[in-house]
């Protein structure tokens, strides 16, 4: 009998005894009947938990989802819904991605969660063991969605000089970030000097444009530059813009 049920009698039937106690002067209460045991027809379900990634937690592609095995499971299927558009999705897994220390995985790049979210969007999220014609469920997790990243730490620093042995610099987030748009500005006029694609994978650490490949700048003149990111799913997300200025003397700079 369900514990919840057993506590709602419990505090209906006490009552009533002590009311009957005191109206026919019993001394002493005959004890509770003791609640009998489940039949053998009960089915205890197995339990499916959730382990990772925690509850609330910003996730990106290297990410994966973890939950607890069911030895007698067929398979499992991860649900996701979008909390912001209500979109939902969902993944079949087999028991091949399961482990005998007893729990599952499966790659977050390999479930379609990327493809229905915006960056920062929410997903709630839970597995479901499928054991012949029976379903077993887990709790509800969510997590936010990062989809892309905006570049950080520019080089060379905002307002600094560029120099023949500069080359312009940021940081590179590859778990979400597919490429980059390197774009200098003519600080006065406004114009586009040059815009240079760079793909993650072409970066070792920070990436970085060497000056030498988007030719000649004129000396003593001021430039602003950004660099804009590409998701692995098209969303985009842009840099600050920086300054930079040539040296007023000396040969122009490649």
């Amino acid at each position: 009998m369900n514990i919840r049920i057993r506590r709602r009698i419990r505090r209906t039937l006490v009552p009533l005894m002590l009311l009957a106690m005191m109206a026919v002067g019993i001394a002493q209460a005959d004890p509770l009947p003791v609640p009998e045991a489940p039949g053998l027809g009960v089915i205890i379900l197995p339990v499916v938990n959730l382990l990772s990634p925690p509850d609330g937690v910003t996730v990106d592609y290297s990410n994966v989802f973890t939950w607890s095995r069911v030895q007698t499971a067929d398979s499992y299927v991860i649900k996701m819904k979008v909390v912001e558009t209500g979109a939902k999705a969902k993944q079949v897994v087999s028991t091949d991605n399961c482990f005998e220390a007893g729990f599952c995985i499966k790659a977050m790049e390999d479930t379609p969660i990327f493809d229905h979210v915006d960056d920062g969007d929410t997903v709630e999220w839970k597995v479901i063991a499928k054991i012949d014609d029976i379903k077993v469920k887990s709790q509800t997790w969510t997590v936010v969605v990062d989809t892309v990243a905006a570049p950080t730490t520019l080089l060379p620093a905002h307002g600094a000089l560029l120099l023949p042995v500069h080359s312009l610099s940021w940081n590179n987030d590859d778990d979400v970030n597919a490429q980059y748009k390197v774009v200098v500005k003519d600080a006065d006029s406004g114009d586009t000097v040059f815009k240079l694609k760079r793909f993650s994978n072409q970066c070792e650490g920070p990436c970085s444009v060497n000056s030498g490949v988007y030719g000649p700048l004129p000396l003593a003149e001021t430039f602003t530059w950004f660099v804009k990111a590409k998701g692995y799913n098209g969303d985009k997300a842009k840099s600050a813009t920086q300054t930079l200025y040539t040296p007023a003397i000396g040969a122009e700079l490649p």
